[in-house]
């Protein structure tokens, strides 16, 4: 066989090879899309992905955060035909979590306190103890109802096609932070 030195085409002149600045802009236009959202009223709307600016959700703060992440859909009692999911990512200061996760660990402890005083009562016939039992389960209700309140409470209120979601569940203050930013990016 021969060698075909002419027949080479470098991949600068191929009309099939995809420009660096066309990979660039599908890219920029995917961060777009996961950046952008707008406030009406007390909702925020959004695509399916969005990405948070980086304030905590619950004290506002926009020092030592950590990332999270939620699926947000309707009520789980909306049939499967019309789920529809929204993936959001937002901050919450770390003091927040290492509260939570430091009453998450003493709501275990009362409830193993609970569980270990009816078995108690029940092994021991001791009637005295079976009186401290729902004591503690006040205590642990009361722990399991303060951890729900110490993490935002999103929901979809409702979708519209195409890709339109909108979530409720912020606080006032926290969206209203949202929309200064917002009014400040659009500035630039």
């Amino acid at each position: 066989m021969q060698k075909r030195d002419d027949a080479k085409v470098s991949r600068e002149d191929s009309p099939f090879v995809v420009s660096e600045t066309c990979r660039g802009g599908a890219a920029s236009v995917a961060e777009r899309q996961e950046t952008h959202y707008s406030i009406e009223g007390h909702l925020l709307v959004c695509g399916k992905v969005v990405i948070l600016p980086e304030v905590c959700v619950l004290t506002g703060s926009r020092d030592d955060l950590a990332r999270q992440s939620k699926s947000v859909e309707y009520a789980f009692w909306r049939p499967a035909v019309f789920r529809r999911i929204c993936r959001v990512q937002y901050s919450l200061a770390r003091s927040v979590l290492t509260t939570r996760r430091l009453v998450r660990w003493i709501g275990v402890g009362v409830l193993a306190l609970g569980i270990g005083g009816v078995m108690g009562a029940v092994t021991l016939q001791r009637s005295w103890m079976a009186y401290g039992t729902p004591f503690f389960g006040l205590i642990y209700l009361a722990i399991a109802a303060w951890e729900s309140f110490q993490r935002p409470r999103l929901r979809l209120s409702h979708y519209q096609s195409p890709d339109k979601y909108c979530i409720s569940g912020f606080s006032p203050q926290y969206l209203k932070t949202l929309h200064d930013e917002l009014t400040e990016r659009r500035s630039f």
